[in-house]
């Protein structure tokens, strides 16, 4: 997979990255009381799409951007999110336990995007319990043949650290990105409209943002 280094990522994207954790922070300022109301209301539809497009969206906007360890995570998150809206997965205490931590830990993510540390979190366990989830499978077998191995680190230019930005080349090709109005410093710079496809939703336009422009900018060059 070809990487981009942290120097790289600052000199063409740093500006896209810092909106996008602007608008992180505000989805998650939302996100965790939204959480703590499915505790309390498991069957609210409304709230079951809701939690799942902030979700959806931290993933499809951090995929664009190549901060793949966000993306993974989300990625799980979403899948047992959208189970549970279409009613293949119910809501029990145990499986709110595990949404709680992926909660926590995609913040301690952004966090150190922020902060610009390139220390790798160790995923596999959260990954591997929301993959249990999604299976539908109980919580107290092994997760070690469930979980994905960590992605390898990119060298830092510059510094002793290492990054946790890696370009994303095929960006879940085949998974529809939803980009929501709520990334409102992003979706501004539009210039054209593209097609995506939404799990379980109608297909809808959503505008090209830089990230979008960047991504495909790095691919013309590898190509």
């Amino acid at each position: 997979m070809a990487k981009q280094t942290f120097a790289e990522l600052e000199g063409e994207m740093a500006e896209l990255l810092d909106s996008f954790i602007v608008e992180s922070n505000e989805i998650f300022e939302k996100l965790g009381p939204d959480l703590l109301s499915l505790e309390t209301n498991p069957e609210d539809a409304e709230l079951h799409n809701r939690i799942f497009r902030a979700v959806h969206t931290i993933k499809g906007t951090s995929s664009f951007l190549g901060i793949e360890q966000v993306t993974e995570l989300a990625h799980n998150f979403e899948d047992v999110l959208n189970k549970i809206r279409r009613k293949e997965l119910q809501v029990t205490q145990e499986r709110m336990d595990v949404m709680f931590r992926a909660y926590d830990n995609l913040k301690e993510l952004l966090s150190r995007v922020e902060q610009r540390n390139g220390e790798m979190m160790d995923l596999v366990e959260i990954i591997g319990q929301l993959q249990l989830i999604a299976a539908n499978k109980p919580l107290n077998i092994s997760v070690a043949q469930t979980s994905a191995p960590a992605p390898e680190t990119v060298s830092v230019q510059g510094t002793a650290t290492d990054a946790v930005f890696t370009t994303n080349e095929e960006a879940d090709a085949n998974d529809g990105i939803l980009i929501e109005d709520s990334l409102n410093e992003i979706s501004t710079l539009v210039e054209k409209t593209i097609q995506v496809e939404v799990p379980s939703q109608a297909t809808q336009s959503v505008q090209s943002t830089p990230a979008i422009q960047a991504t495909q900018a790095t691919q013309a060059q590898q190509a």
